[in-house]
């Protein structure tokens, strides 16, 4: 979960996510929180009816499923077109199994959302929650985002969530959840407008929640078997199962009920130390200081920082970078094992695309401070060229070039290596004091 905070530790400088409020200054950071507690209170009436958004989608039909289940008196699916092929077969299934209907048309069209809350109180029953799942994914790295691309996939989460505002405004339901995605809690490479979208469901539901609406935003991880992202690799999150998926909806839901729920909350199976390791950066931000604070000291990462290699010189520096770059490469490109990734065999051909390019640059740049080109690993560059290029924008002298010559002793008081050196040296204090705070906050309870 995302809290705001007043933020006064030392780590204070490092937040990326700040806002000034009435000249106090507030700080964003990732969280976890309990599963919400509900008592005996029920999410679903079997005196009211519900509208599912994205209806005929893999999550939409849990999500019907689970409404039907709980003894909804009647639900509403939505979708743009008419069903048919499985669809239609899902649908006659559901239709057996309770009072259902189905709306043809796009939510962010006018007029659809109005026909939605038309039909839920068709039968003389008063509409009591929402679920809006609708959503378009169009993946594309930012250089490459056209208008039309963002348009596609602002278009279910931005508009259809005001028409669906709209149409229920009045209306005094129990519950309203707009599915986000961990997108806009966690960032996800390729998924700019996505991400931008979901973020923006997520603030609209703190503004309506403010205004006092029972309105909540579920940022969900990657599920299994059914969802947009069930193709995906994602290699900081394991799957949700369908039915761990409908067991977090429910306590959403009836949390919703009565208050404690807040208006943003992340579902999502993160492993930290997978993440760690694909994505080195995170654990730099003020936004993942909670989390990071969890692997400080417990994750079982030696590495010396790149001033080891500094010391070592000559061909033990090419051992270490690429021994590093291995075992980074290998977590990126979700690989059990470093064995997978051949140092002399060009990545490209291991399965490396431009994401993992993208990654991979970002994960030598954590660990030593200097980065690879993309370029040069798109351009069939192997893992023993990107530790030579390491070691080389390192200043580090080659075994036979002998300390000193062309560029100062590196142990020395002069020249580049020495002063990268140093510079290195700097950063690894830095990271060192960084997480011996973490790992005091987390032993005295004093982070949140």
């Amino acid at each position: 979960m995302a809290t705001i905070r007043l933020e006064t530790d030392d780590d204070a400088a490092r937040d990326d996510i700040v806002a000034w409020r009435g000249g106090v200054r507030l700080a964003q950071r990732l969280t976890r929180v309990a599963a919400p507690g509900h008592g005996a209170a029920r999410a679903i009436r079997a005196d009211g009816a519900y509208v599912v958004t994205g209806g005929l989608g893999g999550i939409g039909l849990v999500v019907a499923r689970w409404l039907l289940d709980g003894g909804a008196g009647r639900v509403v699916l939505s979708g743009r077109t008419q069903p048919d092929g499985d669809r239609a077969a899902a649908l006659a299934a559901l239709q057996a199994a309770g009072d259902v209907a189905y709306v043809a048309g796009d939510i962010a069209e006018a007029g659809v959302a109005d026909r939605l809350v038309a039909a839920a109180e068709q039968t003389g029953l008063a509409l009591r929650g929402v679920v809006h799942s609708a959503a378009v994914l169009d993946d594309e790295l930012i250089t490459a985002l056209t208008p039309d691309a963002v348009a596609r996939v602002w278009a279910p989460k931005v508009a259809g969530t005001l028409r669906l505002d709209a149409a229920t405004a009045g209306r005094d339901l129990d519950w309203w959840i707009g599915f986000s995605s961990v997108a806009a809690l966690l960032g996800s490479p390729g998924q700019g407008a996505y991400a931008c979208a979901n973020a923006w469901l997520d603030a609209h539901a703190a503004a309506r929640r403010a205004a006092g609406a029972p309105v909540v935003a579920i940022d969900w991880g990657q599920w299994s078997d059914v969802g947009l992202a069930r193709a995906l690799t994602m290699d900081a999150l394991d799957p949700i199962s369908p039915a761990e998926g409908r067991e977090a909806l429910d306590a959403v839901a009836a949390g919703t009920v009565v208050g404690g729920v807040p208006a943003r909350i992340g579902v999502a199976r993160l492993r930290l130390d997978r993440a760690a390791a694909a994505f080195p950066e995170l654990l730099r931000l003020g936004y993942f200081a909670p989390l990071a604070a969890e692997l400080a000291g417990d994750d079982g990462d030696d590495w010396p920082g790149p001033e080891a290699l500094v010391a070592a010189g000559g061909d033990r520096a090419g051992e270490l970078a690429l021994e590093r770059l291995q075992r980074r490469i290998s977590a990126v490109m979700g690989y059990g094992g470093t064995a997978a990734v051949d140092p002399d065999r060009p990545l490209t051909e291991l399965g490396m695309d431009s994401l993992m390019a993208v990654r991979i640059r970002n994960a030598a740049r954590g660990d030593f401070g200097v980065e690879p080109a993309v370029a040069l690993l798109l351009q069939g560059a192997t893992l023993r060229d990107l530790a030579a290029d390491v070691v080389r924008q390192l200043g580090i002298p080659a075994a036979d070039d002998g300390a000193g010559q062309d560029g100062g002793d590196v142990d020395g008081e002069s020249g580049p290596a020495a002063a990268q050196a140093g510079s290195l040296r700097e950063r690894s204090r830095q990271r060192a004091a960084a997480r011996q705070r973490a790992a005091t906050r987390r032993k005295t309870g004093q982070h949140t």
